[in-house]
């Protein structure tokens, strides 16, 4: 029963995330407005999923709502972002701002796959704002440096719900190479 202008306790979760783990009623406003989640997602109106807390079955005890839609504006940004993130791909010179700057360009930046075409576009990129030379060289440079990253780095970065560092380099350890991955029984992944 969170709301509006609340007082509230929070505690670390995971690495660094805070966690919202309770409300400190005696501090309520009076007519603290009441949160109504969404039924929709505000960036594509696609379809959200309800998820109960972890361990949970009861959807009553919702706490997370989230978009479905893979191919949401939104979703796609954030896994960019985090594909090229330092404690993944650790792609220098393209971090949130680049990002932006060039999916609101004509520059293809749809997926993990045009990170790695943006060489093709290099007089396009020289051309938007704040995307000098050295930027765009650099941002070549951390790209190529990218692709020796390693199998379980790739795996971490692709969002994977459920598959994080630790599982990605599991998998990693236990199938040499994404073809054996991919050929892999559910049973030996289990």
């Amino acid at each position: 029963d969170i709301r509006i202008g609340d007082t509230i306790y929070v505690e670390k979760a995971g690495e660094i995330i805070p966690q919202v783990v309770g409300v400190v009623l005696g501090k309520r406003a009076k007519g603290a407005r009441i949160i109504v989640p969404p039924e929709k997602c505000p960036q594509c109106g696609g379809p959200v999923e309800i998820e109960p807390p972890e361990g949970e079955a009861d959807p009553a005890l919702e706490t997370t709502r989230r978009c479905v839609n893979p191919e949401c504006p939104a979703q796609v940004r954030e896994k960019l972002i985090w594909f090229a993130g330092r404690r993944q791909m650790d792609i220098e010179g393209l971090g949130e701002k680049t990002v932006d700057v060039i999916r609101a360009s004509e520059i293809p930046l749809k997926s993990f796959a045009d990170i790695y075409r943006l060489h093709k576009h290099r007089a396009a990129l020289l051309a938007l704002e704040r995307m000098g030379e050295k930027k765009v060289d650099n941002l070549f440079e951390g790209i190529e440096q990218s692709k020796a990253r390693g199998l379980a780095k790739v795996l971490a970065g692709m969002g994977i719900r459920h598959v994080g560092d630790t599982t990605a380099k599991l998998l990693a350890r236990r199938f040499k190479d994404l073809d054996g991955l991919l050929a892999a029984s559910v049973r030996d992944l289990m």
